[in-house]
């Protein structure tokens, strides 16, 4: 992953912007701090956000769980071939 200072971020923005999008892939922004460099912020594309979205939603209501049991408990009559 790509790290870059909030300065060269900003300085080429929209070029950052359309890169990570075309790309998929995401740019970490770092943060420096009296202390040293902080975790800072990881810019994402928009499908990488709803790939998170959704394996959350599966994981909170249980689904997932269901779908690897069943993978878990597969079997060859589990199929019928048309």
């Amino acid at each position: 992953m790509e790290v870059l200072t909030p300065a060269a971020f900003k300085k080429d923005f929209l070029n950052q912007i359309k890169e990570i999008a075309q790309s998929n892939t995401p740019k970490e922004i770092t943060l420096i701090k009296e202390s040293g460099i902080d975790g800072g912020v990881v810019v994402i594309p928009k499908s990488v956000w709803e790939q998170i979205q959704e394996k959350q939603f599966l994981e909170e209501t249980g689904t997932l769980d269901v779908i690897f049991d069943r993978m878990n408990k597969i079997s060859k009559n589990d199929f019928v071939e048309l």
